[in-house]
């Protein structure tokens, strides 16, 4: 915290989250592999929060902004029924999520012990999403073809292309609040 004035301070308030988390797992709980999962995730977010603080005779407040970004990779290959005709399915995606928000608070002091408090808040989000989903049959090591597709009321940035059978499509939302 930084004082400005008498009556005026200024604080920042800064983070960083990490984090690597890796585990596999049998769902059939037999010693055969005919439901098993990996996952790897690789997870970061930063974040950074100015406010502005004072009083002003009876009224003390607060107002300021805060931004966030988080960026990770999450990577589940697994395999149904293994063997020659198993099916794989393949969650793989690139997320990237970021966050703005504006706030405010008074608390006005009517008496010793009695205060009135208001205040508001307003935030943008916007969420990202690359997904390299597939899930296909094993059959013979050909690689599985059929693709995730997005849910209703998400843009789609850039277009499936049947001829690659790529699915790096990236799609977005936005919220406010």
């Amino acid at each position: 915290k930084l004082p400005l004035s008498d009556t005026l301070d200024i604080r920042s308030i800064s983070g960083y989250e990490r984090l690597r988390k890796r585990f596999t797992a049998d769902n059939d709980s037999t010693p055969f592999q005919i439901a098993a999962f990996d996952q790897s995730t690789r997870q970061s977010y930063i974040s950074q929060e100015l406010q502005l603080l004072g009083s002003l005779g009876k009224l003390d407040f607060v107002v300021g902004a805060y931004g966030g970004l988080e960026r990770g990779r999450e990577v589940q290959p697994g395999v149904i029924q293994g063997g020659t005709l198993g099916i794989r399915p393949g969650f793989d995606a690139i997320v990237r999520n970021e966050n703005v928000g504006l706030f405010g608070q008074g608390n006005y002091n009517l008496s010793d012990k009695t205060r009135l408090t208001g205040g508001f808040r307003y935030s943008w989000d916007r969420r990202k999403i690359q997904p390299f989903n597939k899930l296909g049959i094993d059959a013979f090591g050909l690689p599985p073809t059929t693709c995730v597709v997005p849910a209703a009321g998400v843009d789609v940035l850039n277009p499936f292309d049947p001829s690659t059978q790529d699915c790096g499509r990236i799609f977005s939302k936005r919220f406010s609040a």
